[in-house]
């Protein structure tokens, strides 16, 4: 799978990658809303994880904008008053903090 991360912290994006990449998935990141935003219109994924405060933006809109082009989407949220909203909207969620295999499975889950 061809996984989009949007995360601004760079320790976290270096265990993302051994996890995903180690799991047989090719993984790009992105470490701002904007660059994200390009990273998502200029190629092709199959999903979108990111964390719901990103620089220069909201990650619930980069979530919005991947599940409106038909890709999977989680967010990452420490907010535990959005995950209904998140329910209604048709996007994944993880509860921060979350463990490494709980982001694996809900990436390798079914939509």
């Amino acid at each position: 799978m061809r996984i989009l991360v949007a995360e601004d912290e760079a320790d976290i994006c270096e265990i993302l990658a051994e996890l995903l990449g180690g799991a047989g998935h090719e993984v790009a990141f992105a470490n701002t809303f904007p660059i994200a935003e390009r990273m998502l219109d200029s190629e092709a994924w199959d999903i979108m994880v990111t964390d719901r405060g990103m620089p220069g933006g909201d990650g619930m809109a980069l979530a919005e904008a991947a599940s409106a082009r038909g890709m999977k989407a989680v967010l990452c949220t420490g907010n535990s008053h959005s995950v209904e909203e998140l329910r209604q909207r048709g996007i994944g969620y993880l509860q921060k903090p979350f463990s490494l295999d709980a982001l694996l499975a809900k990436i390798e889950a079914p939509v």
